[in-house]
């Protein structure tokens, strides 16, 4: 063979793999990013719905409206294009059915002062709306690589118990001595 030929053969197979190469490193390095920013919008997400989530206990709870009406859902007004792209059919279908519940939830809060009491009907279309904020939390955790209610109270409970437990201790401290409690920073404030 000539070796024109042999080197345009070559040439043009380096060509190619060099091709290839460069559109499979593209391409890992586009779902990497993708995943990543699935990643980040879920984790802002879940911090939505854990704030839903704690509202709806302290509705129960108190049995009255409460802020039920003032949830600020501007992280899924937001992302919800992202996540409709970049989640599972089930996962996006428990998000869509928690944010159309949390929709009918405020709607019905229009008509109540914050004072109103939650009555019987009102009580179990807030647990309805509960249990689906719960399993969408559990699965966009999942998602966002957060660990799960368990995994926490396991894992970050002593660190927190441990913390709490001594401002705790210093505030009622204080308290018991009609002491406007302190900051401990305070003292450092005062030194300079």
């Amino acid at each position: 063979m000539n070796d024109t030929v042999v080197t345009g053969v070559l040439t043009l197979g380096g060509v190619v793999v060099g091709g290839l190469l460069n559109g499979g490193v593209t391409y890992v390095f586009a779902r990497r990013r993708d995943k990543q920013t699935t990643k980040a919008v879920a984790r802002l997400v879940v911090r939505e719905l854990e704030e839903i989530e704690r509202q709806l206990l302290g509705a129960q709870a108190a049995k009255h409206w409460r802020a039920l009406a003032e949830w600020d859902l501007a992280r899924w007004e937001t992302y919800e294009p992202q996540l409709a792209a970049a989640l599972s059919d089930e996962d996006w279908n428990a998000l869509r059915v928690v944010y159309t519940s949390v929709e009918l939830f405020e709607n019905e809060a229009t008509f109540n002062e914050p004072g109103d009491p939650l009555y019987p009907d009102d009580l179990a279309h807030a647990e309805m709306t509960l249990k689906v904020v719960q399993d969408a939390l559990e699965r966009l955790r999942s998602v966002a690589g957060e660990p799960d209610d368990e995994t926490l109270e396991t894992v970050g409970s002593p660190v927190y118990e441990r913390y709490l437990s001594e401002a705790e201790a210093r505030w009622l401290a204080a308290v018991g001595e009609g002491v406007e409690p302190e900051d401990e920073h305070d003292a450092e404030r005062e030194d300079h």
